[in-house]
């Protein structure tokens, strides 16, 4: 988006009436876009309940027992790909089966709440040696160290 940053304005400082007009005008974009997303969805739903055209393709999916639709045979050339030693096409079987490992890490130290350390005034190496002693969480933290 092109544009002179001059010209942007709060709506704050825009009269109850312009405001208004600009919200306005933001809340049918907003509804042609949710309407434009929805079409595409359903679109793309039933292209892919649709039947193949490709003919070896679609003998590829008889032969091998599945019904000739797009959705199979997308399926059937992603496990072939993953079989392959494609990383990429395996990552996402894996996924759609609903098997991705956790991105998260929960960590319990105590029932006392965690503090907050800010990080943004210490250096690499205070930050580096603060890491290290994360190892040892119990002495890391100030309460053990009294105790």
């Amino acid at each position: 988006m092109a544009g002179n940053i001059k010209n942007l304005r709060s709506l704050g400082t825009l009269t109850t009436e312009e405001a208004r007009a600009i919200s306005s005008r933001g809340g049918i974009a907003s509804g042609q876009s949710r309407r434009r997303r929805k079409m595409i969805r359903e679109l793309m739903g039933n292209a892919m309940t649709a039947r193949v055209t490709d003919g070896d393709v679609e003998a590829w999916l008889i032969e091998a027992g599945y019904e000739p639709t797009f959705e199979n045979a997308m399926t059937l050339s992603v496990l072939t790909k993953a079989a392959q030693g494609d990383v990429e096409a395996a990552r996402f079987v894996r996924d759609t089966l609903g098997e991705k490992p956790t991105e998260t890490f929960n960590l319990a130290v105590s029932d006392k709440p965690v503090k907050a350390v800010d990080l943004s005034g210490m250096t690499d190496a205070e930050i580096e040696a603060l890491a290290d002693r994360a190892d040892d969480v119990p002495a890391a933290l100030p309460e053990a160290a009294e105790n």
